[in-house]
């Protein structure tokens, strides 16, 4: 499988995050051709070699072993490229054509990493340059619109929040100064590029609702943020209270049975119960236990890949089962 990939805002946040650490992790488990070169691009005026640099400082803390493989990470740089140029500009992405993509008989992957208003003018570029071909693969990320009528038609079964329910359904805050690996962090405001007076969030917690009869009065919360205590994804279904409870006086909201799935890293579902301590006293304790399914425990001899990971080795197989075709993302944005 000979594929190149070209990454347009290459120097962007979600390539730093998730891209680069996923191939990485393909290269480390050989699911990348030797000849394969991964070329960013960028309007960013960062060298080849910061950029590389960088690069090396994010796979790190990403790996299960949170170290790099040099032998593997030596491999990986060698596949890395950086130019800054315009991808919106014929005459600047022709450039880079002619010097990097002069063999087209191998397959080509094209990721967006930019902003969808950007979309259509990169792919006009790209196709203006003979880079658009029939073994040519065009990535974006899905979009949730263009303005606020557009997100509501996509989301049309979302009840929307307005100006007066907003302080009552959101949480939002920002990231003060404190450590990192027992290393001193800024706050967001001393961030480079930061206003000193930035009300901009780095935490928001959403209270969502879904309007039908199946979902009517269930709460769902969105929450996200910068800089947390760790980095995960996952889902929590928490059930509600009996009416009845035997076992009443022990009882408080944060004793609710949860269900909780893991979707990276460490993919597993864990079920919290409240559960009898076994005994033959009469005190009927109760204590929190769980039922834990953690592929990493089970499969010990195993790395679970991250998702960004199946996607992209999907795209360089060719294989569209986990993506949404033309029809759907039409039928989307109806």
């Amino acid at each position: 499988m000979i594929c190149d990939m070209l990454i347009v805002g290459g120097d962007g946040d979600l390539a730093f995050r998730k891209l680069y650490p996923a191939l990485y992790h393909l290269d480390l488990d050989g699911r990348l051709s030797q000849e394969m070169l991964l070329v960013s691009v960028s309007r960013s005026a960062v060298s080849e070699q910061d950029f590389a640099d960088r690069v090396a400082l994010m796979i790190a803390p990403m790996t299960k072993e949170k170290s790099r493989d040099e032998q593997v990470w030596l491999r990986f740089r060698r596949r890395l490229r950086h130019s800054a140029i315009d991808a919106t500009s014929d005459a600047e992405l022709a450039v880079l054509s002619q010097k990097v993509f002069t063999d087209k008989s191998g397959d080509l992957v094209g990721y967006l990493a930019t902003p969808p208003a950007i979309f259509a003018p990169v792919c006009k570029s790209l196709w203006a340059v003979g880079l658009v071909r029939r073994n040519m693969r065009i990535v974006i990320e899905k979009p949730l619109g263009s303005n606020l009528n557009t997100f509501r038609d996509i989301n049309k079964s979302l009840a929307p929040l307005n100006r007066s329910s907003a302080p009552r359904q959101t949480v939002r805050g920002q990231y003060a100064a404190g450590t990192v690996a027992g290393e001193a962090v800024p706050a967001y405001r001393k961030e480079p590029g930061a206003g000193a007076a930035s009300d901009t969030e780095t935490f928001v917690v959403i209270k969502a609702e879904i309007s039908n009869w199946r979902w009517a009065g269930v709460p769902f919360y969105l929450c996200t943020g910068k800089r947390m205590q760790a980095r995960f994804s996952e889902i929590v279904v928490q059930f509600n209270q009996v009416p009845h409870a035997i076992f009443h006086e022990q009882l408080d909201t944060s004793n609710a049975n949860r269900l909780v799935i893991r979707l990276q890293p460490n993919e597993g579902i864990r079920l919290h119960l409240l559960n009898k301590v076994p005994g033959l006293d009469d005190s009927q304790a109760l204590e929190n236990l769980s039922l834990n399914l953690s592929l990493s425990d089970v499969f010990t001899d195993r790395r679970v890949p991250d998702a960004c990971e199946r996607l992209l080795y999907d795209v360089m197989r060719s294989n569209s089962t986990l993506f949404m075709r033309a029809d759907q993302v039409e039928a989307a944005w109806q």
